[in-house]
């Protein structure tokens, strides 16, 4: 048994990506690798896959270890389930070729994620049953002590004006890894004001897709 307390944590929101580049194939294989001629990515870059697999589309990930010229290993991606990632996969990526810290987190808040039951029951049963579905949409919610001259500001703003969605990375404390998330942004950078508390501003971010942790 163990547990473990957020402070220290790092919040960061990308602010910069290179060009998409085309995948021609992905494998059936933990973990996925990706074909993409002349990637020239290196092992720990961040990307952000589309994908004619729904459950992959819109996912952040990191490149495994020792890429070769033409493909590269998703890390921590297992697509070993034909019936969940059928054979015939392509897509595209964007590199994230820089981040930007968001300073002063106060909060950081989850919201959805639940699992949706169907509930049914038959003329000729007398209970009731549940069959699971799928899940409520979820978001994320960044509550940051106001400081306008920050530079993610403006960042925020861009993602939120031209509905885009942004990669949001929380770098845990003590090496305990990392939760990366893909999102829209709904940017309140109108400051709460309570008498004797810090003025506070919000960033609620539904999220894209399942997040992945690493």
């Amino acid at each position: 048994m163990s547990f473990s307390l957020p402070d220290g944590s790092r919040v960061q929101v990308a602010s910069l990506y290179a060009a998409s580049k085309p995948i021609t194939a992905i494998s059936n294989a933990s973990p996925a690798v990706a074909t993409s001629a002349a990637h020239g990515l290196s092992a720990g870059d961040y990307l952000e896959l589309t994908a004619t697999w729904p459950k992959l589309t819109d996912r952040i990930v990191k490149v495994g270890a020792a890429p070769a010229t033409d493909t590269f290993k998703l890390e921590g991606i297992d697509s070993t389930k034909t019936t969940i990632y059928p054979v015939g996969v392509t897509g595209s990526f964007r590199k994230i070729s820089a981040w930007q810290d968001v300073p002063q987190v106060l909060t950081v808040d989850t919201s959805g994620g639940e699992t949706k039951f169907v509930t049914v029951q038959f003329l000729e049963d007398e209970d009731e049953k549940q069959a699971p579905g799928g899940k409520s949409a979820a978001a994320i919610k960044l509550t940051m002590a106001d400081d306008p001259s920050q530079p993610y500001y403006a960042t925020l703003r861009a993602a939120d004006e031209a509905k885009e969605p942004i990669a949001l990375r929380i770098i845990l404390p003590a090496g305990r890894g990392e939760l990366l998330y893909n999102c829209l942004v709904s940017f309140n950078d109108s400051p709460k004001l309570g008498k004797g508390s810090v003025m506070t501003v919000e960033a609620s971010m539904p999220l894209k897709a399942k997040f992945t942790r690493y």
